[in-house]
This record gives structure tokens, C-alpha cells and sequence, in this order.
């Protein structure tokens, strides 16, 4: 389960730009340039990001307890 919210969190961080709901750009017309919004940070981004973290220590956890699980059956 851990994994899977480690790969939707990324895939959602990577293909969820979210500038496309702005829809505005300004300009100035003496100076010739363009501005547009660089990092746009939205709700879905946050979620996301959590989404990732809480499966990566859901799946750090598991990885731990299994590895300590087999090396206590050796009786070392």
C-alpha cells in the first residue's frame, strides 16, 4: 500500500502543473517581455506531497520490520 501512494503522489507532482487554471499572462508592450507564473503550488500539489511522504515511511517501516523479523530467526 505504501508503494502505491509513493507512485500516485509522484505521478500526480509531476503531471499536475497547475498553471493551466490561471489562464492569465501579463505583458509590458514598451518593454517587449513576457511574464508568466513560474512555480504555482496548489492544493492537489500538497496532497500529493503527503501522499508520497506517508508512503515512503509506511514502506520504510515495512521494509524494517521485515529485515529486523529475519535476522532475529537466525539466533545470532
Amino acid at each position: 500500500m505504501g508503494l502505491v501512494l509513493v507512485v500516485v503522489g509522484v505521478t500526480v507532482l509531476l503531471t499536475n502543473r497547475g498553471d493551466e487554471s490561471l489562464g492569465w499572462f501579463a505583458y509590458a508592450p514598451l518593454a517587449e517581455a513576457t511574464y508568466s507564473p513560474g512555480l504555482v503550488v496548489t492544493s492537489t500539489h500538497l496532497w500529493a506531497a503527503g501522499a508520497a511522504v506517508v508512503g515512503l515511511v509506511a514502506t520504510s517501516g515495512a521494509v524494517g520490520f521485515i529485515v529486523g523479523r529475519r535476522d532475529r530467526g537466525r539466533g545470532a
